[in-house]
């Protein structure tokens, strides 16, 4: 279904439209911050989330990106319940040993020279990024 003939279909009527809700989503939310967060794994997000934007710079996707992790970010913050059930997804994540080796991002994202240890691991930057 997300390869073939459906591919493009996929993009065009569900990526897409995906897309625009989680921008228009995003804007209504407040920007996060460690200054008006108070959970200590809110914080966590935020850092992770501004050192991920640091390195996803050429894509053109930076502004989708921020605001799926504010909208994560604020609703981990604010309510209980979806909280406690990101915590126990993670916690399985972290169970279940996920695979994760060479995963790093190759396409659109800024390494710095000492962290682009995957070149020469995976052969280089073969150009074969993905929507």
């Amino acid at each position: 279904m997300l390869t073939g003939p459906m591919r493009q279909f996929i993009i065009d009527k569900a990526k897409k439209p995906l897309h625009k809700v989680i921008l228009s989503i995003g804007k209504r939310w407040p920007e996060p911050t460690i200054e008006n967060c108070a959970h200590p794994n809110s914080i966590i997000l935020i850092n992770i989330r501004d050192e991920f934007l640091t390195h996803q710079a050429r894509s053109g996707r930076g502004p989708l990106l921020l605001a799926a992790f504010n909208i994560l970010i604020c609703i981990y913050e604010h309510d209980i319940y979806y909280r406690q059930r990101f915590n126990w997804f993670i916690k399985k994540i972290i169970e279940a040993g996920w695979f994760n080796i060479g995963s790093e991002p190759k396409w659109c994202w800024d390494w710095e020279e000492e962290e682009g240890w995957w070149k020469d691991e995976m052969g280089g930057d073969d150009g074969q990024g993905v929507s």
